[in-house]
């Protein structure tokens, strides 16, 4: 398209120049602008969030946060965008106590991709645990447009596509990338770690040594 030499200079101002100086701002211990609904019970609070505003309403916002499975966040350290949580099995549910055999926690995650949609983007999630030889489990949430620019999940490390094992004890990393599709270069991402540790006692001797944990070395 052909731009008169008169608009030039506010074109770049007003349209060029926004576009280039575009990138995304991360925030820690946050609550996500969009709603949380991946199911009962989930909230969008304390979260590690990153956001990209982009001229034309091109607004992507990832979220993630780990939390203890039904019960939220209260016995959970947070330090930037580390997590503290603890090993073990959760109840079977809010209100039985039996252990079943998923882990105590969840991670949770949350794509608003905005204007964009998943057929024309790539969203990943990587999850590598530093004591699993087999490398990083990468999840590519594929093309499918039908479900629109919201991709949300609240899941367990023991569930069956991943298979963690509960009682181990570590760290995990979690990386949340969007891709245009086909680019090589990400339009924004978030990274989440989740340190899991035995907590002595009560919740709070643990919570208190958080300065020292929140130093662990990030693979």
């Amino acid at each position: 398209m052909k731009m008169h030499h008169a608009l030039f200079g506010a074109a770049v101002a007003g349209i060029i120049a926004p576009l280039a100086l575009a990138s995304p701002v991360t925030t820690f211990n946050d609550t996500l602008d969009t709603p949380f609904f991946p199911g009962s019970g989930n909230s969008n609070e304390h979260f590690a969030i990153t956001r990209l505003a982009e001229t034309g309403g091109n607004n992507i916002e990832l979220g993630l946060k780990s939390k203890e499975r039904f019960f939220g966040i209260d016995n959970v350290g947070i330090s930037g965008n580390t997590y503290t949580v603890q090993p073990g099995f959760s109840p079977t549910s809010g209100g039985d106590p039996t252990p079943s055999t998923n882990a105590w926690w969840n991670f949770d995650f949350s794509v608003d991709l905005g204007s964009r949609t998943l057929a024309d983007t790539q969203v990943v999630l990587t999850i590598d645990f530093d004591g699993d030889a087999a490398g990083p489990t990468v999840i590519d949430f594929g093309s499918d447009g039908s479900l629109g620019s919201l991709l949300q999940g609240s899941q367990n490390i023991a569930f069956g596509y991943l298979g963690f094992d509960p009682n181990a004890v570590g760290t995990y990393d979690f990386t949340l990338t969007v891709f245009d599709r086909g680019a090589p270069f990400p339009l924004a991402s978030i990274t989440m770690q989740t340190i899991v540790v035995p907590l002595p006692g009560a919740a709070g001797l643990a919570l208190a040594g958080m300065g020292m944990l929140g130093t662990r070395r990030r693979r």
